[in-house]
C-alpha cells in the first residue's frame, strides 16, 4: 500500500495559508547595522495587499560590557507617506477609554537578542518609528528585517 503524497501546491492547501510573501532586508527600509546611541526611523514600508507583517529584530553586542537595556519602539501608518498616524492601544477604568501609543518593548539584558513581532496589516504604508535602546552604545548594531503576507 503506498502512502499519499503531501501537495505542496498552494492552491490546494486552503486559505489559513501564507498566499503572498514579500521580504524586505535591513537595508531595504534603513534599518541595517543602527548604532544603539541613537533613535532610528525606517522607511515607509508599502504594505497595501497585505494583511500580515512580522519584524525580525536583532540587537548585537559584541563585547558584553555595555549597560544596554530595553530596546523600544513604535509602528507608525499612513496613506501617503507624508502623515504618520501611530497605532494605538485602549485601555478602559470605569468606563473611560484611554488610548496609548503602541510600545514594543525588549529587555536586551545588555547581551545578543533575537526576537519577532507579528501584527495584522490594513492601510498602504507602515514604518518602525522611535526605535532606541536605553543607554545604548555606538558600538552595539541593531538590525530590523520586515515580511509581509497575505493569509
Amino acid at each position: 500500500m503506498a502512502l499519499a503524497e503531501h501537495n505542496k501546491k498552494t492552491e490546494y492547501q486552503g486559505s489559513h495559508h501564507l498566499s503572498v510573501f514579500k521580504w524586505y532586508s535591513a537595508s531595504d527600509i534603513g534599518m541595517s547595522a543602527l548604532a544603539a546611541d541613537g533613535t532610528h526611523n525606517s522607511s515607509w514600508i508599502p504594505c497595501a495587499g497585505y494583511n500580515q507583517a512580522t519584524l525580525m529584530v536583532r540587537f548585537y553586542n559584541p563585547t558584553g560590557d555595555a549597560t544596554s537595556g530595553n530596546l523600544t519602539f513604535n509602528i507608525e501608518i499612513s496613506h501617503d507617506k507624508s502623515t504618520a498616524y501611530g497605532l494605538q492601544t485602549a485601555s478602559t477604568s470605569s468606563g473611560a477609554v484611554t488610548l496609548s501609543d503602541v510600545n514594543y518593548t525588549k529587555d536586551t539584558a545588555n547581551a545578543a537578542v533575537d526576537f519577532a513581532v507579528d501584527f495584522p496589516l490594513n492601510y498602504k504604508y507602515f514604518r518602525i518609528a522611535n526605535l532606541t535602546v536605553a543607554s545604548g552604545h555606538a558600538n552595539e548594531d541593531v538590525d530590523v528585517e520586515v515580511n509581509l503576507g497575505k493569509i
